[in-house]
C-alpha cells in the first residue's frame, strides 16, 4: 500500500498537475478566441440580413407605390376618355353646328309665320 500512496502523490504533484493545466488554460483560451470570432461573424450575419430586410422592404414599398401611381394615372386617363366620349355625345346629340342653327331659325320663323296667317297668336317678346 505503501508503494500506492507514493504513486498518488506523484500523480497529484504539482509538477504533474501544471502541464495539464497549462494545456487547459491553452484550450481555453483558444475556445474563447474562437467564441469572440464567432460572435464577430454572428454580429455581421445579424446586420447584413437587418440591412437586407430593410433594403426588401424598401423596393417593395416603392414598387407598391409606383403600381399605385400606375394604376391611379390609368383611373385618370379612364375617367378622361369616359368624360371625352360623353362630351363628344352630348355635343352629338345636343350641340348645334351654325348651319343646323340658321336651318331651325328659318323653320322657327316660317311655323310662327304660318300660325300667324292660321289666325293662332303667337306671341313674340
Amino acid at each position: 500500500m505503501e508503494g500506492r500512496d507514493e504513486k498518488e502523490k506523484v500523480i497529484g504533484s504539482e509538477s504533474v498537475e501544471r502541464p495539464w493545466a497549462s494545456n487547459d488554460k491553452v484550450q481555453f483560451d483558444n475556445v474563447i478566441t474562437h467564441c469572440k470570432v464567432l460572435d464577430g461573424y454572428s454580429e455581421l450575419a445579424i446586420k447584413q440580413a437587418v440591412e437586407f430586410q430593410q433594403k426588401s422592404n424598401d423596393a417593395y414599398l416603392a414598387e407598391r407605390d409606383r403600381r399605385e401611381q400606375q394604376r391611379m394615372e390609368h383611373s385618370d386617363e379612364l375617367e378622361t376618355q369616359r368624360q371625352e366620349n360623353n362630351r363628344y355625345t352630348l355635343n352629338y346629340l345636343y350641340g348645334l353646328y351654325p348651319e343646323e342653327a340658321l336651318g331651325i331659325a328659318a323653320m322657327a320663323k316660317a311655323l310662327a309665320d304660318l300660325l300667324k296667317k292660321e289666325g293662332l297668336v303667337v306671341k313674340t317678346e
